[in-house]
């Protein structure tokens, strides 16, 4: 016997009004998660966020916990869109604040190389400090943890988490959930504050995560071209527990160690050696952890110095200096009077296992012609940048 049609909830004359109202409920709180759900499904399927329009960098949703648990429900009830949203997809989400950030943009040169030269002279500074023989034990626990997720649970059956975040880096201890010490890297002109990014990190977890260091860099792309350099400043803030509160102390607030002018201020951070273990290990620490010689250090100069570095190779990037493929030049050995018309791959014995063509390069424009077109190019990935 073939079933016949369910009749639509708003037509069946046998529904309770309560049933009719949880039901109403229901198409409600669907659709309060539709919009993100749908720029979930469109990265899953490789499409922008929005197809209809250019897809911003970093889409910002307002929920509540209870609407983020359905959205989990709803992604798992198609295969692997979960685990996807959970693994692939670097997120910030704050219950208190109800905000669900993706985080999409690619990390521009600027960003990502201030990131890995900060984190390189961490390091370097933990295994100077960490090398002393008392210290060593400690030190061999503390492992970087780079930008893997940091998430908050409420200790009940839901996947949902309470909070989650994935900080530009983090120092993590072997015997700590979560990290003691983690840092940030932030455009001054970006939507949040420093301020706020820091509140969210020690209000959502209290006692867990204990010193933040942030660096804050002006960064304006439409000046770069004009010879302006980046200022930046750095925040160093540290918890410690008292008797009924954990209290949040400001060790540098927005100390300026580069000018708009890319010159080093004097000056340096200094980081306690104890900020990387867990409040519950600090006291484990003998004499040699503690006061000024255990103290990481790192310059303004160094500081300064890292952003240069990122800034010229971002300057490359924003005004396309870098040659694309299709005109790069070929060199020519001496007295060859043709230039090479192949790319050819060998392996391990010489045997050729694929052969391409290289594109002809492009007709040399005037030099008034070729201004003009980078001029119109600089200007049009500006406006769309803004």
């Amino acid at each position: 016997m073939a079933l016949s049609k369910l009749p639509s909830p708003r037509l069946s004359p046998r529904r309770s009004d309560t049933s009719t109202e949880k039901h109403m409920i229901e198409r409600e709180q669907d659709s309060d998660i539709q919009p993100v759900y749908r720029a979930i499904w469109n990265l899953f399927c490789g499409l922008p966020v929005d197809a209809g329009s250019p897809s911003p960098t970093n889409p910002t949703f307002l929920l509540d916990q209870k609407l983020y648990e359905l959205l989990f429900h709803k992604l798992s009830e198609h295969g692997g869109l979960l685990t996807f949203f959970e693994d692939e997809i670097r997120k910030d989400w704050d219950a208190s604040t109800g905000r669900l950030t993706l985080r999409l943009m690619a990390p521009t040169h600027l960003h990502g190389l201030s990131q890995q030269s900060l984190e390189h002279a961490i390091t370097k500074e933990l295994d100077r400090v960490g090398g002393k023989p008392s210290l060593r034990p400690f030190r061999a626990k503390i492992n970087s943890g780079g930008h893997s997720r940091i998430r908050k649970k409420d200790g009940g059956f839901s996947r949902a988490p309470l909070f989650e975040k994935s900080p530009d880096g983090q120092w993590l201890y072997d015997s700590s959930l979560h990290p003691p010490f983690v840092f940030e890297i932030v455009y001054s002109k970006g939507e949040k504050s420093l301020r706020k990014v820091i509140q969210e990190f020690f209000e959502a977890m209290p006692g867990k995560i204990c010193t933040i260091l942030a660096l804050e860099i002006d960064y304006d792309k439409s000046r770069l071209a004009e010879g302006y350099h980046c200022a930046a400043s750095v925040s160093l803030w540290t918890s410690e527990p008292n008797e009924e509160s954990f209290d949040i102390h400001c060790l540098l607030d927005a100390q300026q160690f580069r000018d708009s002018d890319g010159n080093p201020q004097p000056g340096h951070v200094a980081i306690p050696f104890s900020s990387f273990l867990p409040i519950k290990e600090r006291d484990k620490l003998p004499r040699a952890g503690k006061g000024p010689s255990a103290e990481l250090r790192i310059s303004f100069a160094d500081l300064a110095e890292f952003v240069h570095l990122a800034e010229k190779r971002q300057l490359m990037d924003d005004k396309g200096i870098s040659p694309s493929p299709s005109t790069f030049p070929v060199p020519e050995p001496s007295g060859s009077s043709s230039r090479r018309t192949k790319i050819r791959w060998l392996d391990q014995e010489g045997n050729i296992t694929r052969e391409t063509n290289i594109p002809e390069a492009k007709r040399r424009k005037s030099r008034s012609t070729t201004a003009r077109g980078l001029s119109y190019r600089a200007t049009n990935e500006i406006g769309q940048s803004t």
